[in-house]
């Protein structure tokens, strides 16, 4: 009896050690699943989600917003980790809408941004149920602000044409021959701009094509622009081009907009306030009457043209005075102007002007000196201007050579136009300019 039970005791014992070391396929194949899934729950504790910065609207209404986090292990897409998005009209969140997804993405319809959109803020967070049934959450993303917009008046009074049509610039072949480049707003036509197109808009551009009426050249605009109400909802906008202008203002204070081309003004008086611009070019329209021009507030102008016509007789230039370096008036109806504060200046130029007193002499660094048609000038005196390099008087009838007064160096001419355009010193200092 005793070996019996020893002989069996020995065969339970070896059948115990077989069944250890058979291969236990259940449960092999339960471990890895459940590791990852506890790896997930403890990765959304320290995930960080971010949000896409410029997501886009299709053309059937519908904008896809993405997201990505830190931690690769929550972008598996298994059914362990979760994601809620918010989307609110303030900061705060209050009265979010609030969707659940399984991956990195969220589509929301054009029907939750209403009639003229607006600005939107967005945060999206990761998370997981535990094997106990509690759920774990990630910290919230940052808040992503997103801008829609639908092109219409409401927002756009005064470019709702521009934008849905497009504009025009004009560039040229290397033999100097035009032609006509499109600038497309609303990528898909849908009527609405999405924060992707928001962000590729970085001009503003119409250009107008020359006709013959009557055996007289008159211009005609692609677009008329009255005002650019809604432009401070373009973050990279740095150029307005155009080439008519109704409106009384144009205010630039909440952009980066370095350049600035306003012909056509046919208000009669224009004000622009362009804090960014160091490139300015103002024009009235010809049969119009542009009686005063405010450009006191374009503080970072290098280069500043104005073009008046006969009835502008008020002109106001920047009050921070060291940035302008290039100055040119056409067919302002003044007799003096004193440009001495303006200590920097390097080329003056003025055409078909009032002016017989322009006060330079404390304009040290002036190199060049231009007049065309003046016919007012009578004698002028630049003695102080040392760096004075050229200066001619064009066509100015009033002007007597013995009463012109300059430095030994300087070369006055007559009639010879702006020779100096020719030479290395000036180009060095357009260049410097640009």
């Amino acid at each position: 009896m005793r070996k019996l039970e020893r002989s069996g005791l020995w065969c339970v014992v070896v059948i115990a050690v077989l069944l250890c070391l058979a291969p236990q396929n259940v449960i092999a194949s339960e471990v890895p699943d459940k590791w990852a899934a506890e790896e997930e729950l403890a990765a959304i504790n320290d995930a960080t989600l971010i949000l896409e910065m410029y997501p886009s609207m299709n053309k059937s209404g519908k904008t896809t917003i993405h997201w990505y986090s830190d931690w690769g292990i929550l972008n598996m897409n298994t059914s362990v980790v979760q994601y809620e998005f918010q989307i609110a009209k303030d900061k705060n969140f209050k009265n979010a809408k609030t969707y659940t997804a399984s991956q990195e993405q969220v589509s929301i319809n054009k029907k939750y941004f209403g009639t003229n959109g607006g600005k939107y803020y967005c945060r999206v967070r990761a998370w997981g149920i535990s094997e106990t049934g509690e759920k774990q959450y990630s910290a919230w993303s940052g808040t992503e602000e997103y801008t829609f917009l639908k092109i219409n008046k409401t927002n756009f009074p005064g470019l709702y044409t521009l934008l849905k049509n497009g504009g025009e610039y004009r560039e040229y072949t290397a033999s100097g021959k035009p032609y006509v480049c499109k600038v497309k707003y609303d990528g898909n036509k849908d009527l609405w701009l999405d924060p992707d197109e928001l962000y590729h808009i970085i001009r503003l551009t119409t250009i107008s094509y020359e006709k013959i009426r009557n055996g007289q050249p008159y211009s005609v605009p692609t677009c008329t622009v009255s005002n650019l109400k809604g432009i401070e909802n373009f973050p990279n906008l740095v150029m307005v081009k155009l080439a008519q202008y109704s409106g009384k203002t144009m205010d630039l204070s909440k952009t980066i907009v370095t350049a600035v081309r306003v012909e056509g003004i046919t208000a009669t008086q224009f004000t622009l306030n362009a804090p960014d611009a160091t490139d300015v070019y103002v024009a009235g329209n010809p049969s119009k009457r542009l009686r005063k021009v405010d450009l006191s507030k374009c503080g970072r102008a290098r280069s500043l043209q104005v073009d008046g016509n006969t009835a502008t007789t008020q002109l106001k230039l920047p009050t921070r005075k060291k940035a302008l370096v290039s100055l040119s008036i056409s067919k302002l109806n003044v007799k003096s102007i004193n440009l001495n504060s303006y200590t920097n200046l390097r080329e003056l130029y003025f055409y078909e002007c009032g002016i017989n007193k322009p006060g330079v002499n404390k304009c040290k660094k002036l190199q060049y000196l231009y007049f065309y048609y003046c016919d007012n000038m009578k004698k002028l005196d630049v003695r102080a201007n040392k760096k004075l390099t050229g200066m001619d008087f064009y066509y100015c009838d009033g002007i007597q050579k013995t009463q012109v007064k300059a430095p030994k160096k300087t070369k006055v001419t007559y009639n010879k136009g702006k020779w100096w355009y020719q030479t290395k010193a000036w180009q060095r200092l357009r260049d410097s300019i640009i």
